[in-house]
């Protein structure tokens, strides 16, 4: 029994949902973060379909990851391969002028929530100056069409790294204007089977028989699969308008504690279960959409936002988001 069919007997539902990948036929396309999970499936989805990305990430194994995953060559001197942090703007600017995108898709990001709190400035960094730096080369090379991939925790921030990307939310927001071309953010839960995620840390702690940590009985979470988050991000990439936030409807948030015991059922093993208590900046219940946020109908598996464009100086927004480690 694998994740997916845990998430399955919980009451997911993750069917396919079939994308059209013709319009991307012939342009040049640029992944950030390619060798991240998200990034990573990202890639694969595309070069199945004929489309070869070029992958821009800062971290060596797991931009080789990628490419080995889909190029049997495994060829490092391909053009498509780009070192690049997109922290350093001047290095961006010379990757973009090399590509010339036309499509964009930024998975770039700082994303786990205890660190970012822990290393606030970091996540800005990454979160905040990293994808100014996307959109503003972005505009300069005339993309026509930029979209960053967020999360649920940008909603109702409580924490660094949500309180990051939701200023990235609204950075994008900035760019939906008739001039540029579309530029559209995609918001979702927790992907099941990325580096590090919640389920993985479980499996590996009982299956060296040692006591699960859970910060509270009550948590619960949204969660999904790899291929419903790249099929989600594929889907608003076609259809979304400039300045939408695209939120898939992933059915009823699942307790992490049945999660930890369908793992257990799983593995034949059961362990202790440790209630560590909730960390700074963690909350019981994740939403998906904020108190002051209107959604309406996407599709038949999600929901749009529009988000307000940023309305002070960059700086004032840095320092909101790193107020949240105190």
């Amino acid at each position: 029994m694998d994740i997916q069919t845990v998430i399955d007997e919980l009451g997911r539902d993750r069917t396919p949902v079939p994308v059209d990948l013709s319009w991307l036929a012939g342009k040049r396309v640029l992944v950030s973060g390619a060798g991240g999970s998200i990034g990573g499936e990202l890639c694969r989805q595309l070069a199945a379909n004929g489309v070869f990305p070029y992958m821009l990430d800062r971290d060596d194994n797991g931009l080789c990851s990628t490419l080995y995953a889909i190029d049997p060559s495994c060829d490092l001197t391909r053009p498509e391969m780009l070192l690049v942090d997109i922290r350093d703007i001047d290095a961006l600017r010379r990757a973009f002028d090399m590509v010339k995108p036309q499509v964009v898709f930024h998975a770039a990001a700082q994303k786990d929530v205890v660190l970012c709190q822990a290393f606030p400035v970091e996540a800005v960094k990454t979160n905040i100056v990293g994808t100014r730096n996307m959109l503003e080369c972005a505009s300069a090379f005339h993309v026509q069409l930029f979209l960053n991939i967020s999360t649920d925790k940008a909603a109702e921030p409580a924490n660094v790294m949500g309180a990051t990307k939701r200023v990235a939310e609204r950075l994008v927001a900035q760019l939906a204007t008739p001039e540029f071309g579309r530029y559209i953010s995609v918001r979702f839960g927790n992907v099941l089977g990325s580096r590090a995620s919640v389920a993985e840390v479980f499996r590996r702690q009982i299956s060296q028989g040692c006591p699960v940590s859970l910060t509270h009985a009550d948590s619960e979470r949204y969660f999904m699969t790899h291929s419903e988050a790249v099929s989600l991000v594929l889907t608003a990439a076609a259809t979304g308008k400039t300045g939408e936030t695209v939120v898939l409807d992933m059915g009823p948030s699942i307790k992490i504690l049945d999660v930890i015991k369908h793992l257990m059922t799983e593995a034949g093993v059961e362990v202790p279960i440790q209630i560590t208590g909730l960390r700074p900046g963690e909350k019981l219940a994740e939403v998906l959409f904020g108190d002051d946020e209107a959604p309406y109908r996407f599709s038949d598996r999600a929901s749009a936002v529009t988000v307000p464009p940023i309305d002070r100086d960059l700086h004032f927004w840095q320092d909101w988001a790193t107020s949240f480690a105190s």
